[in-house]
């Protein structure tokens, strides 16, 4: 994703809405995973409880992480975009 910010520099109308159409595959894509990981929590009855809980969290922060990035960059993309047609 690090490239992105490189790649959005000078792009004509018909990148901007390719490239927006890859950013909101990649939210849906992030959205999913973020869904899958809260319903696939495990809560064993034994003293690994802690464990696994603190590996879902660190799960859900990478990806809560993942998501805020990818909306950002999804926002200025379509704000440079929405400037190209005014």
């Amino acid at each position: 994703m690090e490239d992105l910010k490189t790649r959005v520099t000078l792009l004509n109308n018909a990148q901007i809405a390719k490239l927006i159409v890859y950013m909101e595959a990649k939210l849906f894509h992030e959205l999913r995973s973020i869904q899958y990981v809260e319903d696939s929590i495990v809560l064993p009855r034994n003293d690994r409880f802690k464990v696994v809980l603190k590996r879902n969290q660190r799960k859900m922060k990478k990806r809560a992480a993942a998501l805020a990035y990818l909306t950002s960059e999804y926002k200025r993309i379509h704000a440079i975009s929405m400037r190209k047609y005014l």
